[in-house]
């Protein structure tokens, strides 16, 4: 039953080539996973499954993103709190015939026939770039904290698996050598009581 709905989970996570969801067909069983995780001799590294998980965890990764998406925007705000200086110029002309001063030397394009322009703003007090700047800065200490959170979580939630595995593993080891013991009893029963011999399961 945890197979079948951690596949129905996992589902809501995968997508074909079509963007169509797709649907896990055969999902492992139970006894195949005791098998293949819990058999004798299966090697498991918690501490290699735990760096793997706080790298590339779906969520760790989201974090990671918004914190470049928050840099990103602080340098922009960073940007609108420098002042402006905007250079411009016009060609002047008479209908088609630009230079109409021109000197023996050539067009006097420095002269006469263009339109300069300077432009310099710059806000006395500046607040609202100052607060948004101010305020995107909350924003990424407030993420980095989340994203902190976040990892610990995911450390402790590897960590907890981990010791559950480990535990499910003590307890499979614990039943076969129990079930070792109990053919060996029926063995010495079968032989003292020969008459009454009772058969393997």
């Amino acid at each position: 039953m945890d197979a079948q709905n951690a596949a129905l989970a996992l589902t809501g996570f995968l997508w074909n080539a079509e963007n169509q969801v797709f649907a896990l067909e055969n999902v492992v069983s139970a006894p195949t996973l005791l098998a293949a995780d819990l058999g004798a001799g299966t090697a498991f590294d918690a501490e290699n499954l735990r760096q793997t998980a706080l790298v590339r965890h779906p969520e760790l990764r989201l974090y990671q993103v918004k914190l470049r998406q928050l840099e990103t925007e602080r340098r922009l705000k960073n940007e609108k709190r420098k002042p402006i200086l905007d250079l411009s110029y016009n060609l002047l002309g008479n209908n088609w015939q630009f230079f109409p001063t021109a000197s023996v030397e050539g067009p006097a394009m420095l002269a006469n026939d263009v339109k300069w322009g300077l432009d310099f703003s710059y806000p006395l007090l500046n607040r609202k770039a100052r607060g948004d700047w101010q305020m995107t800065q909350i924003k990424i200490v407030q993420t980095e904290l989340e994203l902190q959170q976040k990892r610990q979580t995911v450390d402790i939630k590897v960590r907890q698996y981990a010791n559950d595995l480990e535990n499910l593993r003590n307890q499979a080891k614990l039943f076969r050598d129990i079930t070792a013991n109990y053919r060996q009893l029926l063995d010495g029963e079968n032989e003292k009581f020969p008459w009454e011999r009772v058969p393997y399961f």
